[in-house]
C-alpha cells in the first residue's frame, strides 16, 4: 500500500534489501519468511519493544550521495509490495530520467505518492465496496491502527463485519509468576491477547459479559496490574504505558456489555454526527498514524454521561465542547471560575467550587450570542461573550461570560448549534402538527389539574405563606424558570420545604422534565389514546394495584383520582414496553398527581425511571439492588462499626429495596416524605443516599443492640413515627435539635444528611455503581442460567454442564443479533416482544431462543451431517472444504429448524434446541435414523426443493448405483412375493387415498401430517417395535432420490476421512441404495398388478371399464431401516456418540 512519505535516517540493520534500483530499495523485514534464530530474535523483538508492528515489507526512496531515506510504500505481503515495486519501475523510473536535481527528484516522488494515497482514499469512499484485489481496495490499510486492525481480525479469525476494534495496546498478562509480553486487543465484545516468543504463540478472548470484576491490583507478583475475572478464571495485565487510559476504557466496555444483558436493545450505536466528523478529519490529516472512531466514539459518550450527571438534561443529550470562563453574577455583583459547556440543545456554566452557581440555558430560550460592545463592557470586552435572551422568556435578559480563548470561534460555535437547534425544532413542529390532525377524530379524555385542587391538603396556610414568601424573594433576586441562578441559597429554601403552589413547576426544571415535555407536544395524549383498553399484562397488574395506591388520600378513595392514575401508569407502560409496569410505581405516581398537573406527573415519571433511578423498575429491579451495594459500601466508608452489624442482620437489602424504589414513601406519610422529593429531585439519587446513611447514623445505638432484622426493621419504624413534616416555627426549621421533644423535622433531617455527607456526589456514586453493576448483573445471569437449566433439565439426558454450554452459546448468539440489529428493528422487537423483550409469564425455557444462524452453527458441529458424524474436535475447515456437498447439510439444518418452529416466528425455545442435540448427540442408530428419514417427508420437504437443477434424476440414479454394486442377491421376480405380503399387512398414509399417482404426487404433501416438533420429537423417542416404526409414512420415490443425495454427501469427498475409508462408506451407501430402489420398484408393481386385479369389473358412468390410476413408488421406513443395518459401518457411523462439550468448545 502507498503511504504518505516520511524521513526515516539510514536503511534499517533489521532490513534486508531484495531489490533496488538509482531512485528505490525493496526491503524485507530479517526473519519475514524465514526460520532460524534470526527470525525468532527480531520477531520477540517486534512483539515485546515496538509500540507497533512494522510492516514485513516496504520500499524506500534514496537518492545518491544522500544519507536520508523516505518510505514511500508497506505491505503484509509480498505481492503486494511487487505490485507497487512493478508500477514504480514502469511509470515512474522513466519520469524520473529526466530529472537532474536530487532535490526535484525527491519532491516529484513525494507529490505523486501523495496524489495516489489520495486517491485510494477517495476510491474508498465513493466505491466502499471495491474487491480487495482492486488497485484501490477499500481493504488496504492506510495508518498504524488500521494495520493492527487488520492483524487482529486475521489472528484471531473473526470477521470485520462482525467485531470492532476499538484499541490496542502493548503490555505483560501473568500466567503463573511469568509475564508474556504481547498486544492487547480491546473491542466492543471482547478482550483479546496476543503473545508470540520463541516460537512460542498463546492467544486468548475473553468476553465481556462474562467478566465478573475488573480492578485495579497492586501485589509483589504483578505490581500495578489490571485483573479482569470471569466464573472460570483470572487474567492480571501489567507493564502499560498508558494504565489508567486503559482501565477506564476496559471499565466503560464492561459496563456497556452489563448494560447490554439488562436490556439486549441497549447495544453500542456508532454517533453518526461524530462519524462524518471523524471522516472529515481523516480527510485533512497527512500523517501516519489515526486513532479508532470507536475510541473516540466512546470517550465522547463517556464525556456526554459526566455531563448529563452535572445538569439535568434529557438522557440522549450529547455533549460538544467546553471551555473555561467566568460567570458575571449580578447578585453578587462578581466573576465566578467555572466551565461553559455546549451541546445539542443546551448551554449550561457550573462554578469550579460545587454548589457556588451553575446555570441551564437551553438554546430556545436564547436568542443571539455576540461579542460583548466595548462601549457598554469596557473592561478588557475581547475576551467576553453576551447570550441574549428571547424577549419574555426569562427575568434576566441576559447573561455574561469573560476570560474566554478565541472569543469570535466560541460565538460563531454557540449561534451555529443555536441554529441548528431550531432548524430541528421547526421540523418537529410540522411533524407533530401532522399528527395532531390526523387524530383530530380521536375524542381526547380531559387531562386533570394537580388532585390537591380538587381535594384539599390538610396544610398550615402560614407556613405556606411564609415559604412562598421565601421563594418569591428568591425568584426576583435570582431569576426564575430554568434559566434561573441555582446557588446554594436554593439548596437551602429546597431542605425547608418547597410550597405547593410551586413545587409542580419546580419538580420539572430541577428533574428536567420540562425539556422533554416541551420537546415532544401532545405526547402524552397520544400514549393515553393507545394505552387505555389495551389488554396486556402491564395493564392487568396496575388495575389491581390501583387502589392500593395512597388508600388514605381521598383522591384515591374517587374515580377521578384512579382514572388519572390508570392513565398515567397504562401511558408510561406503553412508551417503555421493556419496564411496563412495576410495583412501586403507583405509589410514587399518585404523590406526583397529588402536587402535579396529569401530564407533567407523566413525564416527572419519564424521568425517574429513565435517569433519575434508572433500571430501578425493570422486571428484576437491578437498578435497586445495584444501590444495595452502592449503599453497603458507603457504609462501610463512613459507618465501619455498624456496617458488620447490619451485613451480620441482612438489613441493607430490605432498607435499600423498600426506602429507595418509593423514596421513602412507604415509612411516612406522604406530606412528609415529600419534602424528601423536593430534595431528591434536586439533589438526584445522591439525596437519598444521603438521607439514608443519616437515619442509619442515627439509630446506630439501637441498631447495634438489634438481635435480628426483625428487630432492626422494629426499631426503625419506631424512628419514622417520630419524623414530622415541619417545624412549627419555620425560622428555626433546619436546624439540628428540633423544638418538638423525641421528634424528628423532615427538613433538619435533609438540612443534617447535607452538612454531613457532602462527599457524596453524583460521579461518586456512578463510579461505585459501575463496579455493583458488575456483581449483581452477573449474579441474576447465573440466577437465569440455573432456572433456565432446571427448566429443561427433566427432560434431557444431558448433564448440566453440557446444557450450560449450550445455554451459553445461545445467550451469546442471542447478544451478538442485539448488537447487529437496527434501532428501527429494535422498536419492532419491542412491540412484538420478541426474545430480547421477555415477558415476566414467559416459561425459562423461553426466555432464551435460538435463531437460525445460532442452530446451524451448533448442529454443524453435532449432526451427523456436520462435524459430528466424524467426530471432528476444532476443526477450522470451511464446510466447502469438509464436504462435498455442503449446500446439502445446509437444506437438512434449514429442515429441521422449520419443523421446529411450531409457532413459525423463526426462533427456537432452549428446550427444543437441547432435546434435538441430544437425539443428535446420544440417541441410537434407530432415532437418528427417523430423524433423517423424516427430514426427507413430503410436507417436510417443500414442492420447490424437489425441483432444484441439482436434484439427481431417477435413472442416473439407478445408473450409478448399479455402476458402484452390480449384484443383487434377489431378483425382482423373487422379491415381488415377499414384498407383496408385507403390503397386505401395512397401513400407510400413501395408499388411503384413491387417485394416488407418480404424475400428482407433489400435489399430495397434505397426505403427510407429519410437521409439528411435539410428533417429531415423540415419534423419534417411541419404542422399536415393528407396529410403531410402521407408522410412519412411507416416502415417494423424488423424496427417496434427496434421502440418497443427503446420505452420500455425508461422506463423498469429506477430507477428514482417508480415501480408503471413504470409499467403503460410499460403497455400503451404494448397496443400500440400489436395494431400496429394487424394493421400491418391486412394491410399484405389485401394488400396480394388486390395483388393476383389483378394479377390473368397475365401470365408469360411460359403462366403459374404469381405468386404474398408477399407484405411488414408494418405501417404507422399515426397509429403510432393514437396508442400514445390513452395513454395520453405517450402523457405527449412526450410534457414535458425540461429546457436546468437545464439540461446542470452539463457540464457548
Amino acid at each position: 500500500m502507498w503511504i504518505v512519505p516520511y524521513q526515516v535516517s539510514g536503511s534499517g540493520t533489521l532490513w534486508v534489501t531484495e531489490r533496488a534500483n538509482l531512485h528505490f530499495i525493496l526491503q524485507r523485514r530479517k526473519g519475514c519468511g524465514t526460520k532460524g534464530w534470526s527470525s525468532l530474535f527480531v520477531g520477540t523483538l517486534d512483539s515485546v519493544i515496538r509500540d507497533t508492528k512494522p510492516h514485513p515489507y516496504r520500499i524506500l526512496h534514496h537518492v545518491e550521495g544522500s544519507e536520508s531515506y523516505h518510505i514511500v510504500s508497506e505491505d503484509l505481503t509480498l505481492e503486494g509490495i511487487l505490485r507497487n515495486w512493478n508500477w514504480i519501475e514502469k511509470e515512474l523510473m522513466s519520469s524520473l530520467a529526466d530529472l537532474d536535481e536530487s532535490t526535484d527528484v525527491t519532491e516529484f516522488v513525494t507529490t505523486k505518492i501523495n496524489s495516489l494515497v489520495a486517491m485510494n482514499r477517495v476510491d474508498t469512499r465513493t466505491f466502499p465496496g471495491l474487491d480487495s484485489n482492486s488497485s484501490s481496495s477499500s481493504e488496504t490499510p492506510t495508518n498504524d491502527f488500521e494495520v493492527s486492525q487488520k492483524w487482529f481480525h486475521k489472528t484471531f479469525g473473526i470477521p470485520e463485519t462482525e467485531e470492532k476494534l476499538v484499541f490496542y495496546y502493548s503490555c505483560a498478562f501473568w500466567k503463573g509468576r511469568f509475564p508474556y509480553q504481547g498486544w492487547m486487543y480491546l473491542t466492543v465484545n471482547n478482550l483479546a491477547f496476543h503473545y508470540y516468543m520463541w516460537k512460542k504463540e498463546t492467544k486468548f478472548l475473553v468476553r465481556w459479559t462474562d467478566v465478573t470484576d475488573v480492578k485495579i491490583s497492586n501485589n509483589v507478583v504483578a505490581p500495578e496490574s489490571i485483573v479482569l475475572k470471569t466464573r472460570e478464571d483470572s487474567f492480571a495485565f501489567s507493564m502499560f504505558l498508558h494504565k489508567k487510559e486503559t482501565f477506564r476504557l476496559i471499565q466503560q466496555l464492561v459496563n456497556l456489555a452489563m448494560r447490554r444483558l439488562i436490556n439486549e436493545n441497549e447495544t453500542y450505536k456508532q454517533d453518526m454526527d461524530l462519524l462524518l466528523k471523524h471522516m472529515s478529519d481523516r480527510q485533512k490529516k497527512t500523517g501516519k498514524s489515526a486513532s479508532s472512531f470507536v475510541k473516540r466514539d466512546l470517550e465522547a459518550k463517556n464525556l456526554s454521561e459526566q455531563y448529563r450527571l452535572l445538569f439535568p438534561v434529557p438522557k440522549g443529550e450529547k455533549l460538544d465542547g467546553s471551555v473555561d470562563c467566568c460567570l458575571w453574577t449580578p447578585y453578587e455583583k462578581k466573576f465566578k471560575y467555572g466551565k461553559l459547556y455546549i451541546s445539542q440543545s443546551f448551554a449550561c456554566f457550573q462554578s469550579h467550587v460545587h454548589g457556588v452557581v451553575s446555570l441551564v440555558l437551553p438554546f430556545e430560550l436564547i436568542g443571539i450570542v455576540e461579542k460583548a460592545d466595548k462601549v457598554i463592557y469596557k473592561s478588557n470586552p475581547e475576551d467576553t461573550i453576551i447570550f441574549q435572551m428571547m424577549e419574555g422568556s426569562s427575568q434576566t435578559t441576559h447573561f455574561k461570560f469573560s476570560s474566554i480563548q478565541n472569543t469570535s470561534w466560541v460565538v460563531d460555535k454557540f449561534n451555529s448549534m443555536i441554529q441548528k437547534y431550531k432548524a430541528r425544532k421547526r421540523y418537529t413542529l410540522r411533524d407533530n402538527n401532522n399528527s395532531q390532525l390526523n387524530n383530530d377524530s380521536t375524542q381526547e379524555e380531559e387531562l386533570l389539574d394537580p388532585l390537591m385542587n380538587l381535594f384539599k391538603e390538610d396544610v398550615d396556610l402560614t407556613l405556606e405563606a411564609q415559604k412562598e414568601m421565601q421563594w418569591q424573594k428568591y425568584f426576583e433576586t435570582y431569576g426564575r424558570g430554568v434559566s434561573m441562578y441555582r446557588t446554594k441559597e436554593l439548596s437551602i429554601l429546597i431542605i425547608q420545604g418547597i410550597p405547593n403552589t410551586f413545587r409542580s413547576d419546580m419538580w420539572m426544571i430541577f428533574s428536567g422534565a420540562i425539556h422533554e415535555k416541551l420537546t415532544n407536544p401532545g405526547y402524552y395524549s397520544k400514549m393515553v389514546r393507545g394505552s387505555l383498553g389495551k389488554k396486556c399484562q402491564a395493564n392487568e397488574e396496575i388495575e389491581r394495584d390501583l387502589h392500593r395506591s395512597l388508600p388514605e388520600h381521598p383522591a384515591f378513595q374517587n374515580e377521578i383520582g384512579i382514572k388519572a392514575l390508570r392513565r398515567v401508569l397504562s401511558a408510561y407502560a406503553l412508551r417503555n414496553p421493556l419496564i411496563g409496569y412495576c410495583q412501586a410505581m403507583n405509589i410514587v405516581t399518585a404523590v406526583l398527581l397529588i402536587y402535579c398537573p396529569e401530564e407533567d406527573a407523566f413525564w416527572l415519571l419519564v424521568a425517574i425511571c429513565e435517569r433519575l433511578l434508572p433500571d430501578y423498575y425493570n422486571t428484576k429491579v437491578v437498578g435497586a439492588l445495584v444501590d444495595q451495594g452502592v449503599l453497603e459500601d458507603l457504609i462501610r466508608d463512613h459507618v465501619p462499626d455498624l456496617h458488620k452489624c447490619l451485613t451480620d442482620l441482612g438489613m441493607v437489602q430490605m432498607i435499600s429495596l423498600s426506602w429507595f424504589l418509593t423514596i421513602f414513601m412507604n415509612v411516612l406519610h406522604y406530606q412528609t416524605a415529600v419534602n424528601i422529593m423536593d430534595y431528591f429531585f434536586f439533589k438526584g439519587a445522591r439525596g437519598i443516599f444521603q438521607l439514608a446513611l443519616l437515619l442509619l447514623v442515627k439509630n446506630k445505638k439501637t441498631l447495634l443492640e438489634c438481635k435480628d432484622d426483625g428487630d432492626a426493621v422494629c426499631e426503625m419504624n419506631n424512628f419514622f413515627k417520630k419524623v414530622i413534616r415541619d417545624d412549627p416555627d419555620f425560622e428555626s426549621a433546619g436546624t439540628l435539635s428540633p423544638d418538638i421533644p423525641q421528634c424528628f423535622t423532615m427538613p433538619s433531617l435533609l438540612m443534617e444528611c447535607h452538612i454531613t455527607f457532602p462527599k457524596i456526589k453524583r460521579d461518586v456514586i456512578e463510579k461505585l455503581r459501575l463496579h455493583h453493576r458488575l456483581k449483581v448483573v452477573q449474579y441474576l445471569e447465573d440466577t437465569q442460567r440455573c432456572n433456565v437449566i432446571r427448566s429443561v433439565l427433566s427432560s434431557t439426558s444431558l448433564s448440566q454442564e453440557e446444557l450450560k454450554a449450550i445455554y451459553d452459546i445461545v445467550k451469546n448468539e442471542q447478544l451478538r443479533r442485539a448488537v447487529s440489529i437496527s434501532a428501527t428493528m429494535i422498536e419492532e422487537k419491542e412491540q412484538q416482544h420478541l426474545p430480547n423483550a421477555n415477558r415476566k409469564s414467559d416459561p425459562y425455557c423461553d426466555m432464551y431462543k435460538s435463531d437460525y444462524d445460532a442452530f446451524r452453527l451448533i448442529l454443524d458441529r453435532v449432526a451427523p451431517w456436520g462435524e459430528g458424524g466424524f467426530g471432528i474436535k476444532n476443526s477450522s475447515m470451511s464446510p466447502q472444504t469438509r464436504n462435498f456437498q455442503p449446500e446439502v447439510a445446509n437444506m437438512l439444518t434449514e429442515r429441521l429448524f422449520r419443523l421446529l418452529d411450531d409457532d413459525k416466528d423463526n426462533l427456537l425455545n432452549f428446550k427444543e434446541l437441547v432435546q434435538t442435540v441430544d437425539i443428535l448427540c446420544y440417541g441410537d442408530h434407530v432415532q437418528k435414523l427417523k430423524l433423517v428419514y423424516c427430514l426427507h417427508l413430503p410436507g417436510v420437504i417443500l414442492p420447490g426443493e424437489l425441483d432444484t437443477p441439482d436434484s439427481i434424476d431417477g435413472a442416473e440414479v439407478a445408473k450409478e448405483a448399479a455402476g458402484f454394486f452390480s449384484f443383487a442377491n434377489k431378483s425382482v421376480n423373487d422379491l415381488a412375493s415377499d414384498i407383496s405380503k408385507d403390503f397386505k399387512g401395512t397401513s400407510s398414509p400413501t395408499l388411503e387415498k384413491k387417485g394416488d399417482s407418480s404424475e400428482d404426487e407433489d400435489d399430495k404433501s397434505h397426505l403427510y401430517p407429519f410437521v409439528s416438533y411435539k410428533s417429531l420429537y415423540d415419534c423419534i423417542l417411541e419404542d422399536e417395535s415393528r407396529s410403531q416404526i410402521k407408522k410412519l409414512p412411507s416416502l415417494p420415490q423424488k423424496h427417496f432420490y434427496e434421502l440418497w443425495k443427503s446420505l452420500y454427501s455425508m461422506f463423498s469427498n469429506c477430507a477428514e476421512l482417508d480415501e480408503a475409508k471413504a470409499d467403503e462408506y460410499c460403497r455400503s451407501i451404494s448397496v443400500v441404495n440400489t436395494l431400496l430402489l429394487q424394493i421400491g420398484e418391486v412394491g410399484h408393481q405389485v401394488r400396480k398388478l394388486t390395483s388393476s386385479s383389483s378394479r377390473e369389473d368397475e365401470v365408469n358412468d360411460n359403462g366403459h371399464p374404469e381405468t386404474p390410476p398408477i399407484p405411488l413408488w414408494s418405501v417404507t421406513f422399515e426397509q429403510f431401516l432393514a437396508s442400514i443395518l445390513k452395513e454395520t459401518n453405517l450402523v457405527e457411523f449412526f450410534d457414535k456418540k458425540v461429546d457436546v462439550i468437545d464439540a461446542l468448545e470452539n463457540m464457548l
